[in-house]
């Protein structure tokens, strides 16, 4: 089930990852364009096609085009290597898979930062017992899917008495090609 996990989390990842690099690509680009246009524009200018007022102007406009296209470029660069992801994600999954067995060995601080992983509002104590209000999104989906996945088990049932008791005899005939002289 971790597997199945992985490769989900993994494939969503590649997914946004590949999108960022198209845009990337495509804010590099119109980073190139409004360079090119100022470019064009000095150029207008040096040669008297263009007065300085109207340079201004497009230089102020196209250094705010590069301003924001350059901030949008840092937004897209990746936070974390590839196999950084992948060893993070390992080591979460796992955790995640034998939360009860490391609830039960851990000493108090980790038990409250396991809970506090779970419940992401506070516990709220009633008379007889505990209530929150709501439990992380992930660990609930989790919980959720395995649930539904538990009704799918191929297989025999526990009944064995509603199995046929009846054997099929199975029977074959050499034909007189492969028989032996000792068959005749």
């Amino acid at each position: 089930m971790i597997s199945i996990y992985k490769q989900v989390i993994l494939d969503v990842y590649h997914q946004v990852y590949v999108g960022k690099q198209g845009q990337k690509k495509e804010l590099l680009q119109q980073i190139n364009e409004q360079n090119s246009r100022l470019a064009k524009a000095r150029e207008l200018l040096l040669v008297d096609a263009l007065d300085t007022a109207e340079y201004k102007a497009i230089k102020i406009e196209c250094e705010r085009k590069i301003n924001l296209l350059e901030a949008k470029l840092a937004a897209t660069a990746p936070q974390q290597q590839e196999n950084d992801i992948e060893k993070d994600l390992d080591k979460a999954l796992y955790n995640l898979a034998y939360i009860d067995e490391r609830y039960l060995e851990a000493d108090i601080k980790t038990k409250r930062q396991i809970l506090g992983s779970i419940f992401t509002d506070k516990l709220q104590f009633s008379e007889n017992g505990y209530r929150t209000t709501k439990i992380n999104e992930a660990v609930m989906m989790i919980c959720t899917l395995e649930a539904t996945l538990k009704g799918y088990k191929k297989g025999q049932t526990g009944d064995i008495a509603s199995l046929s008791k009846e054997v099929i005899r199975i029977e074959f005939e050499l034909s007189a090609q492969t028989r032996s002289r000792k068959d005749f």
